[in-house]
């Protein structure tokens, strides 16, 4: 029998919330699933759930089908959800039906530099810089969204592709630029091998194994990501890759999957670096 009594306040859903802030994302979908099961109205559940779908990767294909029913049911979360929905478009490379959900989201006042940012890397990826620009200089004094450094990124990337960024420019000091500017594969294997030590000046700096040969995995991944669409895409482009046996290590658990970064529209890798396999990774009990 459906029941009627979910609150944000449930104990379970709390418990989900926490699991997922710390990347268990198989045990917080078990927990929304049943709590799902029992209460099949409830929206607020049914967009956790795909948001966890999505974010973790787990069920991409499944995320896209709650969050079209979301829109379609034009609750509170309509918008939310086509952000959200537009996220996953966008790795699909489906733009225009992306760019529809975006455009109307950005109408929600609460949303709009949310929608604004989603259509900003849209812009990038179908190569308008003009209009880029533009969602750039309106996002731009919002610090809620972007640091310090990721503007410093956006504007070099937006500068580079209006013709504003030639060959005199200095990069030396400024990876991102300089392979912008001129790519080497050397260049980038060497920032790549900055993942074989420790960094005590990073809150979470992962780490590869001893024995990985990074130059056979610089091969691989470059390989392996041309037949694969994106995971996320921001203002650079991201894959994830997994092994068949473990690769690094993030605060002393070891991992079989790596994130692969490049050029935004470009196989040119940027880094590749360990990370959290979402798909099995569970919280050990005490």
């Amino acid at each position: 029998m459906q029941k009627n009594n979910f609150g944000l306040k449930d104990p379970e859903y709390v418990l989900a919330k926490e699991l997922i802030n710390e990347e268990y994302f198989v045990d917080a979908i078990k927990i929304l699933q049943k709590l799902h099961k029992n209460n099949s109205s409830s929206q607020a559940l049914k967009f956790e759930l795909a948001l966890a779908w999505a974010t973790s990767g787990i069920a991409v294909d499944r995320a896209e089908k709650y969050f079209k029913k979301l829109i379609k049911d034009d609750g509170r979360l309509s918008d939310i959800s086509r952000i959200e929905l537009a996220r996953i478009l966008l790795c699909k490379k489906n733009y225009n039906e992306a760019r529809d959900n975006l455009e109307i989201a950005s109408k929600n006042k609460k949303l709009m530099l949310y929608a604004l940012s989603e259509l900003f890397y849209l812009a990038l990826r179908e190569e308008k810089y003009e209009e880029a620009k533009s969602l750039y200089n309106i996002i731009k004094y919002d610090d809620n969204y972007w640091t310090s450094v990721r503007k410093t990124q956006i504007e070099t990337y937006l500068n580079y592709k209006l013709g504003k960024i030639d060959s005199n420019n200095n990069f030396d000091n400024y990876y991102f630029g300089s392979q912008l500017l001129n790519y080497s594969d050397d260049r980038a294997i060497e920032h790549i091998k900055l993942h074989l030590d420790e960094d005590d000046d990073k809150q979470v700096h992962s780490t590869y194994l001893e024995d990985t040969n990074i130059e056979k995995l610089y091969e691989e991944s470059k390989t392996r990501i041309t037949s694969i669409n994106p995971s996320v895409i921001c203002v650079v482009d991201k894959y994830i890759l997994d092994f068949d046996k473990p690769i690094g290590i993030i605060k002393n658990e070891e991992t079989d999957v790596v994130s692969v970064v490049t050029i935004p529209n470009t196989y040119d890798i940027l880094s590749i670096y360990p990370v959290y396999n979402y798909k099995t990774r569970v919280k050990k009990r005490n």
